[in-house]
């Protein structure tokens, strides 16, 4: 239901914002399903934070050699 009291400008700024909604469904509809996964998948924190946690143990099993250097079997010889 319009208000009789809106000005010109108003008007204008409703009608972008209008506008703007619509190209953001159309870009919804057009979005590929990966892409739907990825942005809601954006707005749950609990899995943003594990998909960091994850990526930093990714990244330790990669460079394990950096991160841990020593070999284990050769660790402690003189208690053998």
């Amino acid at each position: 239901m319009p208000v009789l009291d809106q000005t010109e400008e108003e008007r204008k700024e409703i009608a972008v914002e209008e506008e703007e909604l619509r190209k953001a469904g159309e870009q919804i509809y057009v979005a590929p399903p990966w892409k739907l996964m990825w942005w809601r998948f954006r707005k749950h924190r609990m899995a943003m934070l594990c998909a960091g946690i994850l990526l930093v143990l990714y990244f330790v099993a990669i460079f394990c050699e950096f991160v841990a250097p020593y070999d284990p079997d050769d660790a402690l010889l003189q208690f053998k």
